[in-house]
């Protein structure tokens, strides 16, 4: 059958995997840096030079950096790219990736498992400190 539900099959933007983590980090109240669509799409509009001074300058941050608090001014950062399932990173951003060790998640329930991870590690660091007096 041409409609039938079952044959139906979801399509993921990276719009809407974006959506869903700004959505679950605002309601878990977890911290995020994160440059917003609106900023490049304001970008677009300057002159040449500017854009690619812009685009260098900004351009090689993963979508996400979550942040852990561990105490004493002290945080834990991962940073997390958010690709459409068959999407791929540009050249620039598997440079950083590689080396910067970036978590690539393409739906929402490895953007959930990586932010339960870090969480993990920063409950980790934070019990270890602890047990050492601090740091």
């Amino acid at each position: 059958m041409r409609n039938d539900p079952a044959q139906v099959q979801m399509i993921l933007r990276e719009s809407d995997l974006q959506s869903f983590a700004d959505a679950y980090c605002r309601t878990a109240q977890i911290r995020v840096l994160r440059i917003p669509d609106r900023f490049w799409a304001w970008a677009h509009h300057l002159p040449v030079g500017v854009r690619v001074w812009l685009y260098g300058l900004f351009g090689q941050l993963p979508d996400l950096i979550v942040y852990h608090n561990l105490g004493n001014g002290h945080a834990l950062a991962t940073s997390i790219e958010l690709k459409r399932p068959g999407g791929y990173l540009r050249p620039k951003q598997r440079a950083v990736a590689d080396v910067e060790g970036w978590q690539v998640v393409r739906s929402p329930e490895e953007f959930v498992a990586a932010i339960a991870e870090s969480a993990a590690m920063a409950e980790k660091i934070k019990a270890s400190h602890i047990e050492n007096r601090g740091f």
